[in-house]
């Protein structure tokens, strides 16, 4: 699995939004969203996500995988 290092703060990703979100499309990269220096999620592009699923199918649990998540 690979390693997250790029980091940004809550407050930088409110100032800009567009830049990284194209940054993690565009990419191979993903961030580590941080709050008060605590880490609170992490974004990446679909592409990252499902690789990393293939890769570790004992971590996915594929039928949640499969069908997704509704809000």
């Amino acid at each position: 699995m690979q390693a997250l290092t790029n980091t940004i703060k809550m407050s930088d990703l409110r100032k800009n939004t567009d830049e990284v979100i194209n940054s993690v499309q565009n990419g191979q990269s993903a961030y580590m969203l941080m709050s008060r220096s605590e880490p609170v999620l992490v974004m990446m592009s679909l592409s990252l996500y499902r690789k990393m699923a293939l890769e570790d199918a004992d971590y996915f649990d594929q039928e949640s995988y499969n069908s997704g998540m509704d809000f």
